[in-house]
């Protein structure tokens, strides 16, 4: 024990400045300022094209000027636009600042949802935030076209959070309804805290109370920050949860008070989201769906939240429409002539697909799911071919995989080949990867199925609608890299991963506005 403890003192004093330095503040801190430095490149790039955004600008001046009509879709962004347009500002000026606003969001929001996947854990959320800061779709047209959506993402990363958060302080009360997993098991973190050590064979990094040798490849309880480059994890003597409160107030109390359900800041961001962007309903459709079925009657307070919060928010949005006198057909109009926008490439006629408009997709789309009145909405269109549209929404979420995770170097290009090599030869790597809780994967299905389900599947396949895919990339890679670092070869393949995504987010920069 002794030596043990000369050991640890020795490895502290060998620890290196940036060690020293480095802790979760300055790693919000500096990926902030890299965040606004590369989003003022994004408007420097592509902010001579004002794209989708447009529309958010052209809906608050028709505010202004009494005119509703022209905000016939989720009025979050056209109201934040109203105070720039009254002030005389410009259209691009107008963009700009909205775009920055939005992504400084979007920032906060990342940050809130990778302290609950990964509390209190430098390495981990250091390197989610460079996953963040690097990947190419952040840096590219699709994260600057569309403002409503970088605020429906920043909801989405909130919600998640708040799920996680949710059932983490549930688990850490009541103990995991996995037999096989320890009592004190962290929730919520990638790798678990547990009383006693764990055989190195297995892969699987631990922190315990008694000191364990780097040689072993375990994880050290200390309270100092460690190197990532020897691959050792900090933990506490506590168990993790997403907040650090007292270990009584986890012990006791019912398993479900209203204070655990976080009611503002679900309200809040459902709010975010569903006046941004209507497909955030699916998410939450979904996650909910999964936690009943897999949890049962003990989310039923948490899962009433959500429903109730989603109807609430969704029914003071068409109050607002009413009270406004929005002419519906407006609306129904736009739903019906996306979805028939979205027609794929493949049924498009030869005409169609050497020159595609989005008036020629129209057409060619009514020719599948025709004739109707487009002011009837999207409803006539699939009551009358309902096999046609199961058809369409398979196809259409086909379409968006691919332009996503395809040959597509504006979004995540080669991170699925990545994935899969590493899960296949790196066994620390797919240990980590193992220690996620259900809760998370639950989050991540339900981001995944926001893309492939309706609304989105009846939306012409653009990536600038799925920047939520950012949350199942930081859950698969991170637990990844974290093992592939404990290996002398893998901390090689690690670094060549992250200066590949820089180089090509670089790249972006260095291409015609629109790429």
């Amino acid at each position: 024990m002794t030596a043990a403890v000369t050991d640890l003192k020795t490895l502290r004093s060998q620890g290196t400045w940036a060690a020293d330095w480095l802790t979760l503040g300055r790693v919000y801190a500096l990926g902030l300022l890299f965040w606004l430095a590369t989003r003022w490149l994004v408007l420097v790039h592509q902010g001579a094209w004002p794209w989708m955004n447009a529309f958010v600008v052209a809906a608050a001046r028709g505010i202004v000027v009494g005119d509703w009509n022209e905000a016939v879709r989720p009025q979050l962004p056209d109201l934040l636009g109203v105070p720039l347009v009254v002030i005389g500002a410009t259209e691009q000026q107008a963009i700009a600042i909205l775009y920055l606003l939005a992504s400084l969001v979007q920032f906060g929001a990342f940050v809130a949802l990778i302290r609950a996947l990964f509390p209190r854990r430098l390495h981990e959320q250091t390197l989610a935030m460079l996953i963040f800061l690097l990947v190419p779709y952040d840096h590219s047209i699709h994260h600057y076209r569309d403002i409503p959506v970088v605020l429906a993402s920043s909801a989405i990363f909130l919600l998640s959070a708040h799920f996680v958060t949710v059932l983490a302080r549930s688990r850490t009360r009541t103990g995991p309804t996995n037999p096989h997993r320890h009592p004190e098991s962290s929730d919520g973190g990638v790798t678990r805290a547990s009383h006693g050590p764990e055989a190195a064979a297995r892969g699987v990094a631990r922190a315990s109370h008694e000191p364990e040798s780097i040689e072993r490849g375990v994880t050290r309880a200390s309270h100092e920050p460690e190197s990532i480059a020897r691959g050792v994890t900090r933990a506490s003597h506590e168990p993790e949860s997403v907040t650090p409160p007292s270990r009584g107030r986890h012990a006791t109390g019912p398993l479900w008070g209203i204070s655990a359900l976080e009611l503002p800041w679900l309200c809040g961001a459902m709010l975010l989201g569903i006046w941004s962007r209507f497909e955030v309903l699916t998410f939450v459709g979904v996650l909910v769906v999964l936690a009943l079925i897999i949890w049962r009657a003990r989310v039923l307070p948490l899962v009433a939240s959500y429903v109730a919060a989603a109807l609430v928010v969704t029914a003071s949005l068409l109050g607002v429409y009413r009270l406004e006198g929005v002419d519906p057909s407006e609306a129904w109009f736009y739903t019906a002539h996306t979805f028939l926008d979205s027609t794929p490439d493949s049924w498009l006629t030869p005409e169609c697909q050497a020159a595609p408009t989005e008036n020629c997709r129209e057409a060619d789309g009514l020719a599948y799911f025709g004739p109707a009145d487009l002011h009837a909405g999207i409803v006539p269109l699939v009551l009358n071919r309902p096999l046609t549209t199961v058809a369409k929404t398979i196809r259409s979420a086909w379409d968006n995989l691919w332009v996503l995770f395809g040959p597509n170097l504006s979004t995540f290009p080669g991170i699925v080949p990545f994935v899969i090599l590493v899960l296949a030869f790196a066994q620390p790597a797919r240990a980590l990867l193992k220690l996620m809780p259900a809760a998370v994967w639950v989050a991540v299905l339900a981001v995944l199925a926001e893309s492939v389900l309706p609304p989105l599947s009846w939306a012409p396949p653009h990536p600038q609608y799925h920047l939520q895919l950012v949350f199942p990339m930081v859950v698969l890679l991170v637990p990844l890299l974290l093992g592939l670092l404990r290996m002398p070869l893998g901390r090689l393949v690690s670094v060549a991963f992250l200066v590949g995504n820089a180089a090509l987010s670089a790249f972006r920069y260095t291409r015609y506005p629109g790429y």
